[in-house]
């Protein structure tokens, strides 16, 4: 357990989260860690599954499932992709676990390829990752939704990141606004605040943090409260299915079905490989 407590990338992390990480060995507790001993077996057992899924030719498409404990967002997927080798794939086929493969199972065109009408978003690195999967770590520029970020400025966020890790989490954000009153008018004002907002709160969370209110006022029937904030969260994060298909969720749970159908398609479009959506879509629209 030293080596994992020890992790240097747990720098880069809030305390928030990190906090349910420790090891706890109290009835109780948030959490029961494991032994280390057990977390060694347990990896062996998922190796010589892999290894068999390998040597079967199935279909791997790549996934650290963050937040789970020790799962870091970045980092772990460079750490999947070399297990993958070592598992006894090619380079080739672990990269394409993280590009192509993810495009085919969720038949998304716009993802996992360099072309034109795909999604710009890819990471261009200093060496061939064909050679040595290790590669992936070596980053010269990552292209995220046609805006570039070179060496400087990825070093400049890492660094900010890890200047951040003590700040309050956006549930506390939440919390301190409803305390001044005049809520949730002044958190609909919110988009305009990030940046300031930002030095003072860790905001990582917080698109979740405003679904979880748009539900809450869901469950009392506050459908005009509700419909705001899911409204703002599809201003704040446009490109995340989740906020579009809880948007389509207000509409429909106050009635309004050709409101539903159309940010159920949004949603769709965004992330096409989801049969939930699909089959409210059908049900609504058959």
């Amino acid at each position: 357990m030293t080596v994992l407590t020890a992790d240097e990338r747990l720098e880069y992390l809030p305390a928030y989260m990190t906090g349910g990480w420790k090891p706890r060995m109290a009835m109780g507790s948030q959490m029961m860690m494991p032994e280390p001993d057990f977390l060694k077996d347990a990896f062996q057992v998922d190796m010589r599954v892999l290894k068999a899924l390998v040597r079967t030719n199935a279909q791997i498409i790549a996934g650290t499932d963050y937040p789970n404990p020790w799962a870091f967002p970045g980092f772990s997927l460079h750490d999947e992709l070399e297990i993958y080798v070592q598992a006894g794939m090619s380079p080739l086929q672990a990269l394409q676990t993280a590009t192509i493969n993810p495009s085919i199972v969720m038949n998304n065109q716009k993802i996992g390829r360099v072309e034109k009408g795909a999604l710009a978003s890819l990471v261009l690195l200093n060496t061939n990752p064909l050679e040595d999967i290790n590669a992936v770590r070596d980053i010269e520029s990552v292209i995220l939704r046609g805006r570039a970020f070179h060496r400087d400025e990825l070093n400049a966020m890492l660094a900010k990141a890890k200047r951040k890790v003590a700040l309050p989490d956006a549930r506390k954000l939440i919390e301190d606004m409803e305390a001044r009153g005049n809520f949730p008018e002044s958190l609909l004002a919110l988009q305009n605040q990030l940046d300031s907002l930002a030095e003072k709160y860790h905001l990582s969370g917080l698109e979740m943090t405003i679904n979880r209110l748009g539900y809450r006022y869901l469950r009392v029937q506050d459908f005009e409260s509700a419909l705001k904030v899911f409204e703002l969260n599809t201003r704040l994060y446009s490109h995340s299915q989740n906020v579009w298909d809880s948007y389509a969720e207000g509409f429909l749970t106050q009635g309004d079905t050709a409101q539903a159908i159309i940010y159920y398609q949004k949603a769709l479009d965004i992330y096409p490989c989801s049969p939930e959506v699909e089959r409210r879509l059908l049900a609504l629209n058959p």
